[in-house]
């Protein structure tokens, strides 16, 4: 009898945990707007998904895209080449060899022009995309180009993080598109590193980047004006490694900042701007791009299919409704690009 009563227990639990299903999650993604740019297994064949109406435009480049500020173009630059398109992909509007290999490139403002990281020769090449006369732009001596930052309609300069190459100090610097005026509107120690993590938040002018302490060990996050003034840490934290931030996203309304971090979980996290009330808003998220009102996140979700392999999807997630979540692009592997508004 007893041996009986336990067989029902067992059956009855079986029965309850098997016809439970996972509470719906809810489509987010109708209620937002805007479009995002995504690929599976690093292209070169690049897909423009409409969240409003499903619609998907297929594009193929060179390098990763790289969307036009008037959200009219995409450039994709790799190794030794440059490619621009229409938006849709469907017309070729610039073409070009560059003889010196480079890595990253920004677009000026008014779309006219891509600059170019020449890694061999340390100088920027200001391609014109309407004519055939570029400009190259060298850097001062020992100077070393790390990242792009911006580059700014307001004066002309082209903002990046760069390395001191004889005492190794850390600079943010300016340069105006012409190569004249550098500056470096801050200065590290040489026993600190600014990491790869920045964002430029235009409404309020502030630059925001990493700092890496190797003697404390600690990555502290600053803010800063263009003109060097007004700088302020905004929170740090024991680290270990210099590129433990990997990237941050202030949101649109001014209000969060989103970042995503190493270690044994790739997680995105949110502080409020001020730097304060950091929590863990996403495990296993990565890559997060806010929403136009600032009340979701766009990222990408990894998750295990088995002992032996992973992939990943593209999700939404709204600040509000931290338990539940969207899939827009499933059946990864996929990386997304970005997320922009018309």
């Amino acid at each position: 009898m007893r041996f009986k009563i336990i067989l029902f227990i067992i059956y009855t639990c079986f029965f309850q945990l098997a016809s439970c299903s996972k509470e719906p999650t809810q489509d987010i993604s109708n209620s937002i707007e805007g479009k995002f740019i995504y690929t599976y297994n690093s292209g070169p064949t690049y897909f423009i998904k409409d969240l409003a109406s499903d619609e998907i435009v297929t594009c193929t480049g060179p390098g990763a895209p790289l969307l036009s500020n008037s959200k009219t173009m995409i450039a994709f630059c790799k190794s030794n080449e440059v490619l621009v398109t229409n938006f849709s992909g469907t017309e070729v509007v610039y073409k070009k060899s560059v003889l010196s290999a480079f890595n990253l490139c920004l677009w000026s403002p008014d779309d006219k022009y891509l600059a170019l990281y020449l890694t061999q020769l340390n100088q920027f090449r200001i391609l014109n995309l309407s004519t055939s006369k570029d400009v190259l732009v060298n850097l001062p001596e020992n100077i070393k180009f790390n990242y792009f930052i911006f580059w700014s309609a307001l004066d002309n300069y082209i903002y990046f993080s760069a390395e001191n190459n004889k005492n190794k100090e850390n600079y943010i610097s300016k340069i105006k598109a012409d190569g004249s005026d550098f500056q470096s509107i801050f200065k590290s120690t040489n026993k600190q590193k600014i990491g790869k993590a920045h964002d430029y938040y235009k409404p309020s002018d502030l630059i925001y980047f990493t700092l890496f302490d190797s003697l404390s060990h600690e990555t502290s996050i600053f803010k800063i004006k263009p003109n060097g003034e007004d700088l302020q840490t905004l929170y740090a934290e024991i680290t270990y490694n210099p590129e433990f931030f990997i990237s941050i996203k202030i949101s649109p309304n001014g209000q969060n900042i989103a970042f995503y971090t190493l270690g044994i979980k790739f997680s995105t996290y949110i502080w409020d701007i001020s730097g304060h009330n950091k929590r863990l808003f996403w495990e296993n998220a990565i890559n997060p791009h806010w929403s136009k009102d600032g009340s979701a996140i766009m990222a990408n979700y990894q998750y295990y299919v088995d002992w032996n392999s992973a992939s990943s999807d593209i999700r939404i997630k709204g600040l509000n409704q931290a338990d539940k979540d969207a899939i827009v692009v499933e059946n990864g592997p996929s990386k997304f690009y970005s997320w922009y508004f018309d």
